[in-house]
């Protein structure tokens, strides 16, 4: 599992060690008054809460000789006596579509054990509300986010959405780990983006959000800001149309509201409507009809010069053209790339991914005449896109082994709460894909 520290103060030691009664000098002043001893060994009790059965916690102690101990569930560690520290990570549960994320309401954790003596410790795990859920922008309807459940997906046909906000932004969104979601709010008063909190999110209605960061690079025109992806150090990514140029504002620029001047500027890069990075740290832009790349090198720094890599895709034979409108991207584990060319899905295999024209393997066309929006895999391989006005849909695992010249989705979720859907974002991101969000 990948280890989150977070940081708060809801890991509780009681400490049962009290006078030694030994006058050797390997003693120190105990936890409750008196003397403890730092030879020998003591006991860490540790009780772990708040998780369904089967799910592992994730913590790992470091005792006082820098020796580790994975602890996934309820135990007693026999330590050598003196310091040990803690770290405890966010888990998750099993499921076909996108699971269910446990934050551990902890700190990194020290304390001290002395000779022949217990310390207990409560290791409490919460749900965070936002996981479970695909969470889709919703232009033209009456709320602008909106999400659907695990549950809800399993199979076609009408449910309402899980939840609708009003947040101040319709585009794609992109977590952090916590569940907290960024979106870009594209209001001409307002261009800028905004974090909205795990805890707050999923309570349908108007949401406040607790940081909006803004800046001169996102409002010089119109369109302004149409892609949004954080990278593995949580760096935002913002594609903005006007300028033909990609941003970056670095994790420590928006950890709070303000206004902010981009660290990294990408000029050049014209329609840029779609974002991702590789298990590398390279950088993939859907660029107007293109796909570029960036490479990981080449990111701490502005720059005009040409991509590493540019790739012109086309459709086969007899008949050959040009795909077009690039309009979402998504790595799979394996870095194939699935590509959203207005409507046509088109898998890029990682040996493909080199300058010039290729034609993709496999390219499925979807049945519908307005333009599906947005790309994003589940935990089972499937494949979610916004379909038509007023529909969400996936196209299985199963589906995506072969071309196809109109293909109907294996899902589809219809409702009169859906308006124009765009980029869904899944919290929390399938295992082992390349994805800030991922949880191991």
């Amino acid at each position: 599992m990948k280890r989150v520290v977070i940081l708060s103060a809801l890991l509780l030691f009681t400490l049962a060690c009290g006078s030694s009664g030994s006058d050797s000098p390997a003693t120190v002043p105990g936890p409750e008054g008196g003397t403890c001893t730092m030879t020998g060994t003591g006991s860490l009790a540790i009780t772990v809460a708040g998780l369904p059965a089967g799910i592992a916690a994730d913590l790992v102690v470091t005792d006082a000789a820098n020796a580790a101990h994975p602890v996934t569930a309820s135990t007693t560690l026999t330590l050598p006596s003196g310091t040990f520290t803690s770290v405890a990570g966010t888990v998750s549960d099993h499921d076909p579509i996108v699971r269910k994320a446990f934050l551990s309401n902890s700190t990194p954790a020290a304390g001290t054990i002395c000779d022949g003596q217990t310390v207990t410790m409560d290791l409490k795990y919460t749900l965070i509300p936002t996981s479970n859920q695909i969470w889709w922008g919703n232009a033209n309807g009456a709320s602008n986010t909106l999400s659907y459940a695990s549950a809800a997906l399993a199979a076609t046909g009408g449910p309402n959405p899980t939840v609708e906000d009003q947040t101040g932004g319709t585009l794609p969104g992109a977590f952090l780990p916590n569940g907290d979601l960024w979106v870009v709010n594209t209001l001409t008063d307002k261009i800028g983006l905004e974090r909205y909190a795990s805890t707050l999110l999923p309570v349908s209605g108007q949401q406040t959000p607790v940081a909006v960061v803004t800046s001169s690079a996102l409002t010089g025109g119109v369109p302004g800001p149409v892609s949004l992806a954080l990278d593995k150090d949580g760096n935002a990514w913002v594609g903005v149309a006007y300028s033909s140029s990609v941003v970056k504002f670095d994790a420590g620029q928006i950890l709070a509201s303000g206004d902010v001047t981009p660290g990294v500027v990408i000029s050049n890069v014209p329609a840029p409507n779609a974002l991702a990075l590789d298990g590398k740290g390279n950088l993939w832009i859907g660029s107007q009809d293109n796909v570029l790349e960036y490479l990981v090198d080449r990111l701490s720094a502005s720059t005009s010069a040409a991509p590493d890599v540019s790739i012109d895709a086309q459709t086969p034979g007899p008949v050959i053209g040009s795909l077009t409108s690039v309009l979402g991207l998504a790595f799979t584990a394996n870095r194939d790339l699935w590509v959203n060319f207005g409507g046509t899905i088109a898998l890029i295999p990682d040996i493909q991914l080199n300058t010039g024209t290729i034609t993709p393997a496999i390219q499925i066309q979807a049945d519908v005449l307005a333009l599906p929006d947005g790309i994003a895999l589940d935990e089972s391989g499937g494949l979610w896109m916004a379909y038509s006005q007023g529909k969400l849909s996936k196209f299985g695992a199963s589906q995506l082994t072969t071309s196809s010249a109109s293909l109907a989705p294996e899902v589809v979720i219809s409702s009169d709460h859906i308006g124009s859907a765009t980029q869904p974002a899944l919290f929390p991101a399938p295992a082992g894909l390349p994805l800030y969000s991922s949880l191991k």
